[in-house]
């Protein structure tokens, strides 16, 4: 269910070319998972947002 959503919004966002084409949704929830789990253990938030982020810019596309 989640990976479905997924594939349709990133199917969405690459229709409107505001992601790079060749990003699956499968590797935006990896990243997910992988964030999550790199700063499950601090005690803010700071890290998890700068790995999103960090993300985000790179699966933008750039116009």
């Amino acid at each position: 269910m989640i990976t479905n959503a997924a594939r349709e919004l990133l199917q969405r966002a690459q229709q409107a070319a505001a992601v790079r084409p060749g990003v699956l949704s499968e590797d935006l929830l990896s990243l997910i998972n992988a964030s999550s789990l790199a700063t499950e253990h601090h005690d803010d938030d700071e890290q998890a947002c700068r790995l999103l982020d960090i993300a985000i810019e790179d699966i933008r596309l750039h116009r």
